[in-house]
């Protein structure tokens, strides 16, 4: 089937929902919505997909469910899963976007948020609950959630629940849900454990695959830059100045790093803020609504944010440091170069980290270009035009600006005084020549050598123990998925 020649009106879908859709501008269907919606509106059976973040999952699994959803029914009829709050909560704004007129509510109920406020949306009887693992059971085990009523369920980025080590939660949610149900298991790939979590509870299904010449990477030019460690910072600024107008995420490995990046984005006069797992939710809700409105034009983030932050006109994705295997560098890269829209995702690598870019680029089938850097006496050039054009735009009215110019003017030669005072004013400024970097370092960082493109969630748990049995949810997790050792089991 060819997708560009299918609009939506070509399937059963209501009025109210192709209103919505018409609203929001779309016309034809992504080769994973044409695919799921061909097979979902025609039959109850379960539906295994693979597909890369950006892709268009979301109104895939979403367009059957509203269509099906009776607006009279006032009860949990479908729940999503999602590996993190910001996915849970763009997937649930998704919905409540595509659903238009037809009475239905969609909601989110994830860690860091009230209970009253989620309480509050379930006893509304709410049709459609949007959460992260972590909560779902807590709301399983007080009562406040029941899916006797279930018709469909979905288990969205399934290998990134995984990744995570939701293991046990998925594994109590999933025995709770009716087998009368309509499953969608969607995943961007498909390990030996996704494979066998889909033989234990859907053995029986459809798979929908996408060709991997749709991969999401494809759609922004994939760059890097050799630069010293020492160096990425003032590389980093290159490249923003460099760009006819920046607007994208810059990815840290740790959160300390990421707080270090904006202090020092924010010192030399860029407008920047950050989120990670350390910032709680209402204030990483406020930093993305500052972002979505470009209040500010650069994000700093740990993978925390690679998943569930759908920006639009987004146009840089940098990779301050390399993720810590393949697959999160597509969900990095993913945020760029979505829905049609060209994009750059420009890796900065060190010579640790050289290794692990060849790996990253061997697992994910990648053509990266190299961005040759340029010579110090170009970077000169190009910062005096610039510096130029600024001032010819700067205003210079005003009595005071009168005052102190007579008054310098007693004080200095016009030659010193403009030299003074363009220190003055960039004094943090750098112009440096770019150094080789050695690509035969080694980055000390454990797991390098033994490089295999996934992480396994089984082992982030210590002394064998059960984390699900201490009853800890996803507010817990620190932006790599672990539990912060400094929080307390809840008795």
């Amino acid at each position: 089937m060819n997708s560009q020649n299918i609009k939506f009106t070509a399937f059963d879908l209501e009025p109210e929902i192709l209103e919505a859709i018409n609203q929001k501008g779309f016309e034809q269907p992504t080769e994973i919505q044409l695919k799921t919606l061909t097979q979902a509106l025609n039959s109850s059976e379960h539906i295994v997909g693979k597909a890369q973040t950006g892709t268009g999952k979301t109104a895939a699994f979403g367009l059957p469910i509203l269509n099906a959803l009776d607006p009279k029914i006032k009860t949990t009829k479908s729940l999503i899963l999602c590996p993190t709050r910001e996915l849970a909560v763009q997937v649930t704004e998704e919905l409540n976007s595509l659903k238009g007129a037809k009475k239905l509510f969609a909601t989110a109920v994830y860690g860091g948020q009230s209970y009253e406020q989620q309480l509050r949306r379930l006893k509304h009887g709410d049709q459609i609950i949007v959460g992260t693992p972590g909560r779902v059971v807590d709301h399983i085990k007080r009562g406040t959630l029941k899916l006797h009523e279930l018709d469909f369920f979905v288990l969205d980025e399934a290998d990134e629940m995984l990744n995570m080590g939701f293991m046990e939660e998925l594994d109590f949610i999933l025995d709770q849900v009716p087998e009368t149900s309509q499953k969608f298991f969607f995943s961007a790939t498909m390990p030996k454990r996704i494979e066998k979590l889909v033989q234990k509870y859907i053995p029986s299904y459809k798979l929908i695959e996408v060709a991997s010449t749709s991969k999401v990477t494809s759609l922004s030019k994939q760059q890097f830059l050799e630069v010293n460690e020492g160096q990425k910072f003032d590389a980093l600024c290159m490249l923003i100045d460099r760009a006819e107008k920046f607007y994208g995420i810059v990815f840290c490995r740790t959160k300390v790093e990421v707080d270090g990046l904006t202090l020092k984005l924010n010192k030399r006069g860029y407008q920047s803020d950050c989120i990670h797992g350390d910032i709680a939710q209402r204030g990483r809700e406020k930093v993305l609504a500052k972002f979505k409105k470009q209040e500010i034009n650069i994000l700093v983030a740990t993978d925390v944010a690679a998943r569930g932050i759908d920006v639009e006109d987004l146009n840089y994705v940098i990779n301050y440091h390399l993720p810590e295997d393949a697959e999160s560098y597509v969900h990095r890269v993913g945020r760029t170069g979505r829905a049609g829209k060209s994009g750059f995702a420009i890796t900065l690598v060190s010579g640790a980290e050289y290794r692990r870019l060849e790996m990253i680029k061997r697992v994910n089938k990648l053509e990266m270009e190299e961005i040759k850097p340029p010579k110090k006496s170009d970077m000169q050039d190009f910062y005096i035009e610039k510096i130029c054009k600024e001032l010819e735009h700067s205003n210079s009215k005003g009595k005071f600006y009168e005052k102190l110019y007579d008054r310098v003017l007693e004080e200095f030669e016009p030659g010193e005084l403009i030299l003074k005072l363009l220190s003055r004013s960039f004094k943090d400024f750098n112009i440096f020549e770019f150094e080789p970097i050695n690509k035969n370092a080694s980055s000390g960082r454990r797991g390098l050598g033994g490089f295999r493109g996934k992480r396994h969630g089984g082992d982030r748990r210590s002394g064998g123990g059960s984390r699900f049995k201490g009853k800890r949810n996803d507010r817990d997790r620190n932006s790599n998925g672990k539990f912060n050792k400094n929080k307390k089991r809840r008795k």
